[in-house]
């Protein structure tokens, strides 16, 4: 990547399309460097053509396209486009190793089911590294209505999310990670989670995305939605955060020389994606009664197992 697409990349302000266009213009170089052999590459463009529109990709179609390689090559594309010869990042390999994980995840697509015990000890991964309090999970299955009406009940912790927050905000260069989230280097992060998921809208996203904007804003709740689309509102509010998590994710392991200076001497994220990667979702800190009192849990929710074909 030359120095002034580099530097303007890292921009705050920059258009989100021009900096999507160059990102994904470093995307597809390092794609065709790296699989030669893939005849589709050569046809896919960064910019958009009216007399060939299918040819259009976006950071996040490359990432999708190469997913059929193995983890190795995944991984040198991550850290061709992020590293030294690309955007320009730190600590590019820890990187790396995130971003491969989270492009081979099958999203909230769990093949069997997970033992109490392993879940319990995955959150004990993410709150420990968090410096947070042990807490029980809980795991409620394949419920998309009762899932949407508990994650708008979702309580604070106890303030250890917030320090972790805080304190990657204070170590992080704001023109790589600039606090306005349309900067193309957020999205793009965001995108390898989010993006697999949004697939699953396909043809009836408009209208569906349509309907929810309509209930949200109206506060006419959704009620009266299909099970269908009350799942699609399920995994399109868990998207976003799956988003947001490999996000932070990304960025502690662009700056985890300072954060662990900080107390975090671990990824907490981490934790969270070895959740992703079982098919489940980490719902967060929840309120529940039991016995005639209430006690805080972690909530876990198992989308329906996916049966083999």
């Amino acid at each position: 990547m030359k120095e002034d697409e580099r530097a303007l990349l890292k921009k705050d302000g920059v258009s989100q399309y021009h900096g999507s266009r160059i990102l994904t213009q470093e995307a597809l170089d390092a794609a065709r460097k790296i699989f030669p052999q893939d005849t589709e590459l050569p046809l896919m463009s960064a910019t958009y053509d009216l007399k060939n529109p299918d040819s259009h990709k976006t950071y996040a179609g490359v990432v999708d396209h190469i997913r059929k390689y193995s983890k190795s090559d995944q991984h040198a594309f991550f850290s061709g486009v992020w590293g030294y010869e690309g955007v320009g990042l730190t600590h590019v390999e820890n990187l790396a190793d995130l971003l491969t994980r989270c492009n081979e995840i099958e999203w909230f697509t769990p093949k069997q089911e997970v033992s109490e015990e392993t879940l319990q000890t995955y959150v004990n991964k993410y709150l420990s590294a968090l410096n947070a309090q042990t807490l029980s999970i809980m795991v409620l299955k394949n419920d998309y209505s009762a899932a949407i009406d508990m994650a708008a009940d979702q309580l604070e912790d106890d303030g250890s999310e917030k320090k972790f927050s805080d304190a990657l905000a204070s170590v992080k260069d704001k023109e790589v990670f600039p606090d306005n989230q349309g900067n193309p280097i957020w999205l793009s992060t965001c995108a390898v989670a989010s993006n697999p998921v949004f697939e699953d809208f396909k043809g009836n996203k408009d209208k569906f995305m349509g309907k929810l904007e309509g209930a949200l804003m109206f506060g006419g709740g959704i009620d009266n939605f299909s099970s269908d689309e009350k799942r699609e509102t399920w995994l399109y509010f868990a998207a976003w955060t799956a988003a947001s998590h490999m996000s932070d994710g990304a960025e502690y392991e662009v700056y985890s020389d300072k954060i662990k200076e900080l107390g975090f001497p671990t990824n907490p994220i981490e934790g969270l994606v070895d959740i992703y990667e079982a098919g489940y979702y980490p719902m967060g800190v929840l309120e529940i009664e039991q016995d005639g009192e209430k006690r805080r849990v972690f909530g876990i929710f198992q989308p329906p197992i996916r049966k083999a074909a």
